[in-house]
């Protein structure tokens, strides 16, 4: 298991959740597209990908094991 130092960590994190954050508006724009031509298959599709996308970001914040979501972890799993 890779062990980072904890600015490198940070760093990290900020990175995924930037690339996260980017690869969500492109699917946002995926199902704008989609929805405008009345292709509902690729609009289910897309839709499921986002709230699997949002899970993950959600994931990605954790820091530890604990009984509560994080507000943050929250407004996430809430726009599933």
């Amino acid at each position: 298991m890779l062990v980072l130092a904890d600015q490198d960590q940070s760093a990290c994190s900020k990175i995924i959740d930037d690339m996260l954050k980017a690869s969500g508006l492109h699917l946002d724009k995926g199902i704008a597209y989609f929805e405008s031509i009345g292709d509902t298959n690729n609009v289910s599709l897309l839709t499921s990908n986002s709230a699997r996308l949002l899970r993950i970001r959600a994931q990605v914040i954790v820091t530890s094991d604990r009984g509560e979501f994080t507000p943050q972890e929250r407004t996430l799993y809430n726009q599933v």
